[in-house]
């Protein structure tokens, strides 16, 4: 990558993990491959927990409390 783009990359490593998802998909988009019904609906997932964290309906929890909530399950 050129300067430009490692600052941009920089940049972006620095804001909040939601805002990272959505500009991730974003730059998925702009690269014009055809979209699949799988990617698709990932996105539309990513989308709708994303609003849901927005409105207050949802909690996010750090990644290590949720991969010890997962394998707590086993």
């Amino acid at each position: 990558m050129g300067k430009r783009a490692d600052k941009v990359f920089e940049d972006a490593q620095a804001r909040p993990d939601e805002e990272r998802a959505i500009l991730a998909l974003q730059l998925l988009d702009s690269v014009g491959e055809p979209e699949g019904e799988i990617e698709r609906a990932w996105r539309d997932e990513v989308k709708r927990r994303l609003d849901d964290v927005d409105a207050g309906r949802a909690t996010p929890i750090p990644w290590n409390e949720a991969r010890r909530r997962i394998f707590a399950r086993k």
